[in-house]
């Protein structure tokens, strides 16, 4: 690995990573030579991670028509770190790197190397890249080469690859997911025809590449085949045909029409694990106001913050129902508790006449389900408890609050101090003194504050 350049050699035989950066900030892009571009090409091949990296940015940073020529051959190093280096710059050079990945591939006779170009060759969209894709797939018999072109033909949406891709979805069916997603891909009318005949497969998995392809391809009649299918849809299926049916509400503004099967489907994939998959039925339901979907909905409260914002959309305009829920809801101790009561305290903070507003058989269900928390193994909800306790009846909260619960933990007890000094009741007085004796020196100050101040609110 000789040097041609003086000034760089002795930069790097002096292993100076700071002067050598100063020395490649130096360099003016627009008229660098390409003998500079090749040497500094050879200096990827030393096993200085720091020298490597410095280099690598440095050709990241910069358009230099004559590096893929350069670095090309680095794809059959046997140095993996290197290969891997050629390979994204060679990705981030897009449409520069054809030519020289093109001719790589036809000089090679090493199909590993191949599928490697060829990967990277794929992900580039370019007429000169389809026509490289068809001879090469002339002359492969490796199944991973095969599946590189394919990819490629789905990248560059090649209609002319359509007649192909079917062939080779019969000829092996390590090929057929990569066919559908490519056809899907492609999106031409003759694709799509084929790809509802490849539902009648029976690979389940094949089943599953149709649907999320059906996704992609985008038309009225792919999206009225996936209403079709959700109609009967087993529950390991409702997923990808909702995924599909959600791509292509946002691309073209179809409606979802709702009726008890749809209700049922959304419902299934509500219970998901996968954030993603409970966003698309959280927006899917976001329009109906059946207490059965709001009861659900509230259970993922808390997840993440776009489906809180839909759901508090649905509680603000849904108060009468919710409240109604909510007991119910409560008594069940879902994962997201806390995070309910904390919305309903929230509620009933912006707009304290809501209480008001609940017949008497709720409210009575609603405080004896919240008053049954006030002894719950975590703590927020222990917390958030005793706060809504107070707001919907504080005769009900004293008449709760017992030794046990005195005995809470500092924040519990410091927030009760701070509930108990806005009560005006002589009833407070007693817990305010037991407080007054705690172990806790912060706490007997500021309950002994609170006493004080209520002493002689009263007198």
């Amino acid at each position: 690995m000789e040097l041609v350049n003086k000034k760089l050699k002795e930069l790097v035989d002096s292993e100076n990573l700071d002067q050598l950066s100063a020395y490649l900030e130096s360099i003016d892009p627009a008229n660098v030579e390409t003998s500079i571009i090749s040497d500094l090409c050879k200096l990827m091949e030393k096993e200085s991670k720091g020298i490597r990296n410095l280099v690598t940015q440095f050709f990241l940073a910069n358009r230099f028509p004559c590096l893929p020529e350069c670095i090309v051959d680095y794809i059959s190093s046997k140095d993996i770190t290197l290969r891997n280096l050629t390979g994204e710059i060679l990705i981030q050079y897009d449409k520069l790197s054809i030519d020289p990945l093109i001719k790589f591939i036809d000089k090679s006779n090493n199909d590993f190397d191949i599928k490697f170009a060829a990967d990277i060759l794929a992900l580039i969209v370019d007429p000169k890249v389809e026509k490289a894709l068809f001879d090469l797939l002339d002359k492969t018999s490796n199944d991973n080469v095969i599946i590189s072109c394919i990819e490629g033909f789905r990248n560059n949406k090649t209609e002319a690859a359509v007649e192909i891709l079917k062939q080779l979805y019969k000829k092996k069916d390590i090929f057929k997911p990569y066919v559908i997603d490519a056809l899907g891909k492609i999106g031409n009318k003759e694709a799509f025809d084929f790809i509802i005949d490849c539902y009648n497969d029976d690979d389940i998995l094949v089943k599953y590449n149709v649907l999320e392809s059906l996704g992609n391809i985008g038309n009225e009649d792919s999206f009225f085949f996936l209403i079709g299918e959700l109609q009967k849809a087993d529950e390991s299926f409702v997923q990808p045909i909702l995924e599909s049916i959600y791509k292509l509400q946002l691309k073209y503004g179809f409606d979802l029409p709702y009726d008890e099967k749809i209700k049922r489907a959304l419902l299934i994939l509500l219970n998901q694990n996968d954030v993603e998959h409970i966003k698309i039925a959280i927006k899917f339901l976001s329009p109906y106001s059946d207490p059965e979907l709001i009861y659900e909905m509230l259970r993922h409260y808390g997840i993440d913050e776009e489906v809180d914002s839909i759901i508090l959309e649905k509680v603000r305009n849904n108060t009468k129902e919710v409240l109604e829920i909510f007991p119910q809801i409560i008594a069940s101790n879902p994962l997201n508790l806390s995070h309910l009561l904390y919305m309903l305290n929230q509620l009933f903070e912006y707009n304290p006449e809501l209480i008001n507003s609940i017949d008497k058989f709720t409210l009575h269900k609603l405080i004896d389900n919240v008053s049954r928390n006030l002894n719950h193994i975590e703590e927020m909800v222990r917390l958030y408890s005793v706060e809504l306790l107070f707001k919907l009846d504080v005769d009900t909260a004293l008449m709760m609050l017992d030794e046990e619960f005195l005995n809470a933990n500092f924040w519990i007890k410091l927030r009760l101090i701070e509930i108990l000094e806005t009560i005006n009741q002589p009833s407070v007085f007693e817990f305010l003194a037991k407080m007054a004796e705690d172990e806790n020196e912060m706490i007997r100050q500021k309950a002994i504050e609170v006493l004080n101040i209520k002493n002689f609110s009263f007198n």
